[in-house]
């Protein structure tokens, strides 16, 4: 890339959505926010949206008649819907590294999910997406689940975390864990004595949703680098369970129509209603589908509060 590309400011933006499921399938959605391809001389913005454990079939735009995403609806009208795509893992810690590598999983040693006290982490010396971007004069962000290492917290040995790969900025990482469940401010999970996300301040109120909050982060990223080239990933934790949507929104599910009932036999917040195991007639789990609604729409509202910067 040459010094009269990066130092162009008025840059076209490109939204990529990476939708990560556990049967191996992803999804690579490429927005034409503009009608004509970038000039030549300009650097393209990049955002780069993962969700964590989304299936295909659960978004409006591959045909499900119950959730409801209107801006990924535009952006797969507008851009492009692959029906055929492959992740390199089917689990979280060796997908992200081949994402941010561009290596199989099985040359990294990354094989499996990394356990909190894991002695394996993405070694500093792979060169990553980020380090090659910052090599370009690109502004690089980084917001929500990293997962890529151990945490320090629970023993191990080292911890690798966004900015010792590239990163110039990240923002609500995991702290001992990946947090799942934990997405109310101040995002503590159950009993336990510490946050498992780091986010050290409130900006939505007493009900602060972790979707909401990372979605205006992102937002604010992108006016703050709008006059040079950046990378923002975005990589939330929704809808990975433990299901639990905004209120509202899981209110406006609700009244759709009752979904059926689940296969589950255990759920830490049916537990935390006092509900019992192991008994499917008196379980919340009727309530997981529009839980699972409420989080998918959580994150198509950051996508269309980023196509309208």
């Amino acid at each position: 890339m040459n010094k009269t590309l990066i130092k162009r400011h008025e840059v076209t933006t490109r939204i990529y959505l990476l939708l990560f499921e556990i049967c191996l399938l992803n999804i690579l959605i490429e927005s034409a926010l503009a009608t004509m391809a970038a000039p030549e001389d300009q650097a393209p913005n990049i955002i780069f949206i993962l969700a964590d454990d989304l299936g295909w079939s659960e978004l409006e735009c591959y045909g499900n008649s119950f959730n409801e995403t209107p801006n990924l609806n535009r952006l797969s009208h507008d851009g492009m819907r692959f029906t055929d795509a492959y992740a390199a893992a089917p689990v979280c810690s060796p997908y992200r590294a081949a994402l941010l590598t561009g290596k199989h999983p099985a040359r990294i040693g990354i094989l499996d999910f990394l356990r909190p006290d894991s002695v394996n982490a993405l070694d500093t010396s792979y060169m990553t997406l980020p380090e090659s971007l910052n090599e370009h004069g690109y502004a690089t962000g980084m917001i929500g689940k990293w997962h890529l290492t151990g945490y320090a917290y629970h023993g191990a040995a080292r911890e690798i975390r966004p900015g010792d790969h590239g990163f110039d900025w990240d923002f609500g990482g995991e702290i001992k864990s990946v947090g799942n469940g934990a997405n109310f401010w101040p995002y503590v999970f159950r009993d336990q004595p510490i946050p498992w996300i780091d986010i050290p301040n409130n900006r939505l109120g007493k009900e602060e949703y972790l979707t909401d909050r990372l979605n205006i982060e992102a937002v604010d990223f992108v006016q703050q680098h709008r006059n040079e080239p950046f990378f923002l990933l975005l990589s939330h934790y929704a809808p990975h369970t433990i299901l639990n949507g905004r209120p509202d929104l899981v209110e406006k599910y609700k009244a759709k129509h009752a979904p059926g009932k689940s296969t589950r036999n255990r759920c830490y917040l049916c537990e935390d209603k006092g509900l019992g195991r192991g008994d499917p007639d008196h379980h919340w789990a009727g309530d997981h589908n529009p839980h699972l609604a409420a989080m998918l729409e959580s994150i198509d509202e950051g996508v269309g509060m980023l196509m309208e910067k």
